[in-house]
């Protein structure tokens, strides 16, 4: 085998322009390099150039291959663009022959994502670049010789079905797959045809065979239909012959009934017509009756109307006189306090003018006062005052102007301290008078809430009445409702009772027939629903299902019996009727095992009581009928227990034997026939629940009552409105004086420290001025000490005392009298503001006073109103009655006039009646005969019986529709019935009946016809049993036909399966052959490779490895298991091993796949990397030990003990300038081992 010398990469992935990995002559070269320096790039080139798709060369698209990087400029700190992307990338190996010539291979790609191939340079394309590769063993389908990063570990665990498809695409049996599996598939269908064209042939031979036999039957059925249709002409002819005279003889009668009823149609007329005249009159007076009575009762309720508007009338004035009451004794208690206010302030205004008269004398005494004698001074003792009082005056100048200003300031005081104190008075008065007010107000709110809550209670007093009384007035009528209710339902059942007893006139014939049997013939027992009754009331519905058409069949002794009443029965037309003979009837045995069988289920012959002689009619007509509760039970007791007898529920639903199911609820009215005794219990209801209603009619509460009570409710909550209002006015007025109280109080503790600062100031300055008085009393004691003792005073002071005692007497009163005068005018202020507001109250009062005065009058005046409008209306009531009493009168008088003129029209009314019954019942006849002769042409032309005609055909008779409903009698009020178009009508048919023999035209006995019915029904029953094919000699030239040419197809089918069988085994052989070469190289090398590969010196013989294959037959039909067991360790499954020994198993696989067809280069992508040191030393020992001619081998590892084994090394380095992965190539052989 031929060596792969170099590889050179241009623009593909980090390898920018062209660079060559050289790998000599070695057999075992590593590539080595830091992480993200490129050695993977190195694989994909080679993965590349030797045709692997770009899906495992982990680019999504071809175009992503080629190189992308930039130049960095280094006198720049940052990137930039230098030149433009490769458009193109390429790589091309070089690979030296056994024969020493080099094959050039090359794979070219652009950005656009077009590939080119070359071979030693020269164009070709994908398929002969591969054909060229396979030439040389290397096989891009099966990938022998490389394995990927990441491989390893999916061998290791890959599944026996993907093992097997590995070692097909290795042997190349995968080739021939499609193949196979259409020729497995052609073979499939010409084995089916060839199967389904023998199965056609065989069941035609069979059916050649049966309809031979038909053929036979065929034959003797024809004969036998002649026999019957024979039989059935006769039959049909003498029915025919019969009817015809049945028609006529019914004709006749049918003529002579009418006439007679015509008649009785005008009497009745003319009695209608004096009935309806009498109804009119009785019919007007009764309208004026009713129009007095109507009117009478619009009166009556217009008084009681009347009557009820007077009570919240009555209610209102009470309520308003009332309030008037409360408001004068509030004008009286104003008034009061109006008067003792009016005198305060007269009071006031005469204290006003005492004072005035008392400040006028005052100064007139003063002015008297300065004119009256004195200490008097001679001219030179004035001077010599004057200087010594000018000499003191500037000595003291400070201090008597320090002591004036102390005493203005002290006056000013003193009028701030009294203005408080005035202040302080005129509060503590307001708040003395709104104290009393509030007072009086809160006794008044107290009462007026005592009123109210009075008030309250009284209307919650009658609300409880009222709804009591509303309470009892609904019970009533929901009692009353629920019993008219039940005495409704209680008719209902009365008059389903009576309906029931009211029975047909079939019904009442049947009944009458017999006991007419009864009576004349002996052995007659009576019927079925006479003889047996349920034992419970809840069987009754599912017994009437159960006994069905025999309800009312009758039960006798004999056959003989059973003949002699329905012979009767014919002579009488008495209808038809069911008869059951006790000696002749054939009573099945009634299984004992069904008894107990299910808890819910029952016979239905054990759930009604019977005389024990008549077991026998009972046990027929019950039969092994069982009764269940529900529709399931008979569901699990008829399929799934498999009970073979017809299950009926208690509501009436059916699971008859043959499986059919009918279900709801039957309307018969056959069960109500046992409730004869519930009669009189519904009438005694009835009773008891009238006597209820009148017991409650008499109990019933007059609904005025409830209305008085509405309107004294009415009353008290609008006098509860008027005192709510009044308590909030009061309570409004108490809250302005509590308000007003407390802004006092406020102003109070506002001007207590006021006062207490004012006079604590007053006293300072007192104290000061005291003191400067006495400074300036010494000096002027100094000044004036030698003038005094000359003038013969104790002090200066003295002197100027004595002229100025008046003036400082009269100041003093002065200021008394200000400010006397002063609190006088306040006070009086204050009261005529009071008295100003009492008076506006008074009027007030007086305008509510004025204002329900002239409410009560107008409601009094509405009062007398309403009582002079219920005088009328009595007054006119009184009138009507007399009129209303004799209309009463004449109203009876003519109801018994129109009561006896229904009587005789009732009469005449049964006379039609009895007449109408006879004609129905000849004309029921009539048609029946008419339908039947109808009903026998019709089924000669539907069945297409050839009859013998002397005039007409059978194709004038209409298929469809009734001719005889189509034209019923119909009884005319004015004519009487019409006859009865369908008995004339034969659309021109006439049977000829010479050829029916005279003794079946004298006799139209039943026996007869059930002797002709028996020939026709043996007949019919041997036909039935031939059962022959019609259809067989056709059927048999048919068959015999298809036969030939299934014979020909089968020959065809059988030659076309033995050719597909024949090609698919050639196929099946050869791929059977190349796989099996394949497995049986490998399982055969794999145990040596995983040997060498897990040997040791501790475990010199290594590991053990093989495959089985499960499918022994056709191995690539199924899975191939690999097993491997480490040296020492015991059987174990592949997920069970360690990382590092799925590896080693994996490498042993690889391997062995790989010298089945070895390529002559092997490259590995860092399959040791989950191996440890000792297993990455194994590896790189078998690799050196194996590598040499025709097995080269090229690793990509990072572990030392892996590429220090090598004879070459490839160095990928990072070239950052040029951003670019880069090669250099060092041959080990030159360096030998240490």
């Amino acid at each position: 085998m031929g060596q792969l010398t170099r590889i050179e990469v241009c623009n593909f992935k980090s390898y920018k322009s062209v660079q060559r990995i050289d790998f000599g002559s070695s057999y075992f070269t590593s590539i080595i390099g830091p992480n993200g320096a490129g050695k993977s790039n190195m694989m994909d080139a080679i993965s590349f150039v030797l045709g692997i798709k770009s899906s495992h060369l982990r680019s999504s698209q071809l175009k992503d291959l080629v190189y992308r990087g930039r130049i960095m400029k280094s006198n720049q700190g940052a990137a930039s663009k230098a030149e433009q992307d490769p458009t193109t990338a390429s790589v091309t190996a070089v690979y030296v022959k056994d024969d020493g010539s080099e094959l050039h291979l090359k794979r070219s790609i652009g950005t656009q994502g077009n590939s080119e191939y070359r071979l030693n340079g020269k164009v070709v394309s994908a398929h002969e670049y591969s054909r060229a590769l396979e030439d040389e063993n290397i096989l891009i389908r099966a990938r022998n010789f490389l394995v990927f990063q990441g491989d390893v570990e999916a061998i290791a665990a890959q599944s026996p079905k993907d093992l097997t498809k590995l070692i097909e695409q290795i042997s190349g049996s995968l080739d021939y797959k499609a193949e196979y599996d259409a020729l497995k598939e052609e073979q499939e269908r010409a084995t089916d045809a060839s199967m389904q064209a023998f199965n056609k042939k065989r069941t035609y031979n069979t059916e050649i065979k049966q309809y031979q036999e038909q053929k036979v039957e065929v034959e003797n059925y024809e004969r036998k239909l002649a026999e019957k249709e024979l039989a059935i002409r006769t039959h049909i002819l003498w029915k025919l012959f019969h009817c015809e005279a049945a028609i006529d003889n019914n004709k006749t009668e049918l003529q002579d009934n009418q006439v007679r009823l015509r008649e009785l149609y005008g009497e009745r007329d003319s009695a209608r017509e004096t009935l309806d005249g009498l109804k009119t009159e009785h019919a007007k007076v009764l309208r004026q009756l009713q129009k007095q009575e109507r009117g009478i009762k619009k009166l009556e309720k217009m008084i009681e109307d009347k009557s009820t508007s007077l009570v919240p009338v009555d209610e209102k004035i009470k309520v308003i006189t009332a309030n008037e009451r409360r408001h004068l004794t509030r004008q009286k208690e104003v008034m009061a306090d109006h008067a003792r206010q009016q005198a305060s302030v007269a009071q006031l205004q005469r204290d006003l003018e005492i004072l005035e008269r008392a400040i006028s004398q005052f100064e007139q005494e003063q002015l008297t006062a300065r004119r009256g004698p004195g200490i008097s001074l001679s001219e030179n003792d004035l001077k010599e005052y004057n200087q010594l009082k000018e000499n003191f005056n500037r000595q003291a100048a400070r201090e008597k102007s320090r002591l004036d200003n102390l005493i203005r300031q002290r006056k000013a005081d003193e009028d701030s301290f009294n203005s408080l104190q005035s202040k302080m008075q005129e509060f503590e008065r307001q708040r003395t008078r709104l104290q009393d007010e509030i007072s009086a107000n809160s006794t008044k709110s107290d009462q007026v809430s005592g009123s109210i809550n009075q008030d309250l209670q009284d209307a919650e007093s009658k609300r409880q009445q009222l709804s009591k009384l509303v309470n009892e007035r609904l019970q009533q009528s929901a009692k009353e409702k629920e019993l008219n209710e039940k005495l409704q339902k209680c008719l209902s059942e009365l008059i389903d009772v009576n309906a029931d007893k009211r029975e047909s006139e079939r019904e009442l014939r049947l009944r009458e027939s017999i006991a007419s049997l009864k009576r004349l013939i002996p052995g007659v027992r009576g019927r079925v629903s006479d003889l047996c009754k349920p034992k419970q009331r809840k069987y009754e519905t599912a017994m009437v299902t159960v006994l069905g058409r025999n309800f009312d069949a009758v039960v006798v002794d004999t056959q003989k019996t059973a003949t002699e009443c329905i012979a009767y029965m014919r002579e009488q037309r008495s209808g038809i009727c069911t008869f059951i003979p006790l000696d002749s009837v054939v009573v099945k045995p009634i299984s004992t095992n069904l008894r107990g069988m299910h808890k819910q289920m029952r016979l239905a012959i054990d759930t009604i009581d019977f005389d024990a002689t008549n077991e026998r009619a009972m046990q027929y007509v019950c039969g092994s009928a069982i009764v269940c509760d529900d529709i399931n039970v008979a569901k699990q007791l008829r399929w799934e227990q498999g009970i073979d007898a017809k299950a009926v529920t208690l509501d009436g639903s059916v699971i008859h034997k043959g499986g059919l199911m009918t279900g709801g609820r039957s309307n018969s009215s056959n069960t109500k026939k046992w409730e004869d005794n519930a009669v009189k219990g519904l009438q005694r209801l009835k009773d008891n629940l009238l006597m209820e209603l009148a017991e409650l009619a008499k109990n019933k509460q007059h609904p005025n009552y409830e209305q008085s009570l509405s309107s004294e409710i009415s009353g008290i909550e609008q006098r509860l409105d008027i005192e709510r209002d009044e308590l909030a006015s009061i309570k409004r007025v108490l809250q302005g004086k509590q308000t007003e109280v407390k802004f006092i109080e406020r102003q109070l503790q506002e001007l207590l420290p006021k006062l207490e600062q004012s006079q604590s100031k007053l006293e300072g300055l007192n104290a000061q001025s005291v003191e400067l008085e006495e400074r300036v009393r010494q000096i002027e004691n100094s000044i004036f000490q030698d003038f005094c003792r000359k003038i013969k005073v104790s002090s200066i002071r003295e002197y100027e005392e004595f002229q100025g005692a008046i003036l400082q007497e009269a100041s003093r009163k002065r200021l008394e009298y200000t400010t006397q005068k002063s609190r006088l005018n306040n006070q009086y202020k204050f009261e005529a503001e009071r008295l100003n507001e009492t008076t506006e109250r008074i009027a007030n009062i007086n305008t509510n006073i004025e204002r329900e005065r002239q409410l009560v009058e107008q409601l009094k005046g509405e009062k007398a109103a309403i009582r002079e409008e219920i005088d009328l209306l009595k007054a006119e009531v009184l009138s009507n009655s007399d009129e209303h009493n004799r209309y009463k009168d004449l109203v009876a008088n003519r109801a018994e006039e129109v009561s006896k003129q229904k009587g005789e029209v009732q009469f005449i009314s049964k006379q039609i009646d009895d007449y109408s019954r006879s004609i129905v019942s000849i004309q029921e006849e009539l048609e029946k005969a008419v339908a039947l002769k109808m009903n026998v042409l019709r089924n000669c032309k539907m069945e297409s019986i050839d009859i013998p005609l002397i005039r007409g055909s059978l194709d004038d008779v209409p298929i469809g529709g009734d001719p005889i409903q189509d034209n019923l009698m119909e009884l005319d009020e004015e004519s009487g019935p019409s006859q009865v178009p369908g008995a004339n009508e034969d659309y021109g048919i006439e049977v000829d009946y010479d050829s029916l023999d005279d003794d079946l035209k004298d006799n139209g006995a039943d026996e007869v016809e059930e002797t002709l019915l028996d020939n026709i029904k043996t007949l019919t029953s041997d036909l039935e049993k031939m059962s022959p094919n019609m259809k067989a000699l056709e059927r048999l030239e048919e068959v015999e036909d298809r036969l030939h040419d299934t014979e020909q197809e089968f020959d065809k089918a059988r030659k076309g399966a033995k050719n597909a069988k024949d090609r698919f085994n050639a196929v099946k052989e050869r791929r059977l052959e190349l796989f099996n070469k394949a497995y049986e190289h490998i399982a055969e090398q794999i145990d040596r490779i995983y040997k060498d590969l897990t040997r040791s010196k501790a475990f010199p013989l290594g590991g053990t490895a093989y495959l089985t294959i499960e499918d022994q037959d056709e191995p690539y039909l199924d899975g191939i298991k690999y097993h491997a067991m480490p040296p020492m360790k015991r059987f174990r499954d592949m997920e069970q091993l360690s990382g590092g020994e799925k590896t080693m198993a994996a490498l042993a696989l690889l391997f062995s796949i790989h010298s089945y067809r070895p390529s002559p280069f092997f490259v590995l992508d860092e399959v040791d990397a989950a191996l440890d040191n000792a297993n990455v030393a194994k590896i790189a020992n078998y690799i050196h030990d194996h590598a040499g001619p025709g097995f080269q081998f090229i690793v990509i590892s990072l572990k030392n003990a892996l590429f220090q084994r090598s004879d070459a090394l490839v160095g990928i380095y990072r070239a950052q300038l040029e951003n670019s992965s880069r090669a250099l190539t060092l041959d080990l052989r030159a360096y030998p081992e240490a």
